[in-house]
């Protein structure tokens, strides 16, 4: 069912990373082709690599330049950014979803296992199965929970009930709409493409990004309490944003892939990254930071300080920027080279917490509030009659300990807590809490509406996938950003046909 969908996505919370050899997994069998630096191993750098090779029947040498002593970006679990902490829950990006063709297409071509929410959340006891609050600090607003209907017919009716026609054209229509032109325009019809612009103008997708996720809604006849209830719990818990604060088309996205399904990989999604990398046969160089990317008229040199604090300096025909150019503090060198501009991007700042418990959430605020007494996951609104706006976005169960009876939450939030905070918010008792792991990202930026977009070539053989943040913001989209440069200089070197996987073929 669409609902039971958006539940269980809702819980895994989409946003925002592993020890992995820094040797060269080079094969001699690869082509000393024109040799590429990509700087980034997360998801667009690692996918623009694996579809470079793919392209070209590995046509390419290949080097990966990463800063982290991991693969992943903002996709890793636990023990994979920080080795001496044992735990594989996801500390970035958690899931994924049926329509990101190219991470499920990667799952399948690299034997991982893809585990669906459905069979995730049969491990948890039965008072963790049913219920998905939307927050406003005193009260819930509504509910996700769906085994309270016998039947989809009666989930609909009371969400339609709720929220009038709201409901059923956006689950129904306007969601499905703009996923199946999403795909069907920037996967396959017009791929790969060197303007964002064009193809964003060409679709009239340009009214999606140009406006507000509540602007662009309430045009469309979205009502403001389904937008600024149902789909801002979507909007906080995958992008740190308010719904007025996000374009229409995060907005939109973050509502209608709902209805798609959730995956994640067993034991980390990062491994579909490490997978791309090992494929592509690159040199992988981690614990490495570029300083400078000198242009030298035909090619590019590109110095670094390495692992082991020595500076270093190398050059190649083409260089791909797989990260956000001005938390680098990467300096393009121009030397008299024409460079387009890359602008200062604002990125989201958020802490997620990892705290284990005896017992379930039982704040007095959360269990008085809730109809049954017991307190649900959270998804915090800003929505409040008192007006004050929560200061974390999400709280949700990420795993239980059958043997111990311990639950595992992971919270959202937009500053750092400790046990007070938890206690004034989520628990009643400090003698069952303890906080495991916290984590500062910058994970995506700051979605404001936009019209015009940087391609993706910001100079000749100089190329810059983070464009597509601007656009959208996910794994699956930064692999589309990588696979679509690597289909752009792969023309006319390609022994394989320029396309991406097509599940509806």
């Amino acid at each position: 069912m669409v609902v039971d969908s958006l539940f269980l996505i809702l819980l895994a919370a989409y946003t925002v990373i592993g020890q992995y050899s820094n040797s060269s997994s080079t094969d001699s069998n690869f082509f000393n082709g024109p040799k590429i630096a990509i700087i980034g191993a997360g998801p667009g750098g690692s996918s623009a690599a694996y579809h470079l090779q793919k392209f070209t029947s590995n046509g390419f040498n290949i080097t990966i330049f990463e800063k982290n002593n991991y693969v992943g970006g903002r996709s890793t679990t636990i023990e994979n950014f920080d080795s001496s902490v044992n735990s594989d829950l996801e500390l970035g990006a958690s899931i994924f979803t049926s329509s990101n063709q190219i991470l499920l297409n990667a799952v399948e071509t690299f034997g991982l296992e893809a585990i669906s929410s459905d069979e995730i959340f049969l491990e948890y006891p039965t008072v963790l199965e049913a219920t998905t609050g939307i927050w406003d600090g005193t009260s819930f607003l509504d509910y996700l929970n769906p085994s309270a209907y016998s039947s989809a017919i009666l989930e609909y009716l009371y969400y339609t009930v709720k929220y009038g026609f709201s409901f059923i054209k956006f689950v129904f229509f306007l969601g499905p709409k703009i996923i199946d032109l999403f795909l069907q325009n920037y996967y396959y019809s017009n791929f790969p493409y060197k303007s964002l612009t064009d193809i964003t103008k060409d679709i009239g997708f340009d009214l999606l990004t140009g406006e507000t996720g509540l602007q662009y809604l309430r045009t469309h006849g979205i009502s403001d309490k389904f937008s600024k209830i149902f789909i801002e719990a979507t909007t906080r818990v995958n992008y740190a944003s308010n719904i007025d604060d996000i374009t229409g088309l995060e907005a939109l996205v973050s509502g209608a892939g709902s209805s798609s399904g959730a995956y994640q990989v067993y034991g980390g999604n990062y491994q579909i990254f490490e997978n791309f990398i090992e494929s592509s046969g690159s040199s992988l160089r981690l614990n490495n930071t570029i300083q400078t990317i000198k242009s030298l008229g035909s090619t590019y040199e590109i110095s670094s300080l390495n692992e082991n604090g020595e500076y270093e300096s190398e050059s190649f025909d083409k260089v791909i920027i797989a990260a956000p150019f001005h938390l680098s503090n990467i300096t393009i060198d121009k030397n008299g080279y024409e460079i387009s501009d890359i602008p200062d991007v604002e990125y989201r700042e958020l802490y997620v917490t990892f705290v284990k418990s005896s017992t379930p959430l039982n704040n007095a605020k959360l269990v008085s509030a809730s109809p049954d007494g017991t307190a649900p996951f959270i998804l915090a609104t800003s929505v409040s009659e008192t007006g004050t706006t929560l200061d974390y976005y999400s709280v949700s169960i990420v795993d239980y300990d059958d043997t111990t009876g311990n639950y595992t939450y992971k919270i959202f939030s937009e500053s750092s807590i400790d046990d007070n905070y938890l206690l004034e918010h989520f628990f009643d008792s400090s003698s069952s809490l303890e906080i495991i792991f916290q984590h500062h990202w910058n994970p995506y930026p700051h979605l404001t509406p936009i019209t015009e977009f940087l391609d993706f070539e910001i100079g000749e053989n100089l190329y810059y996938l983070n464009t597509i943040e601007q656009f959208i913001s996910t794994m699956e989209t930064a692999a589309l950003a990588g696979a679509n440069v690597a289909g752009l200089i792969s023309k006319g070197l390609n022994t394989t046909a320029i396309e991406l996987p097509n599940s509806s073929s």
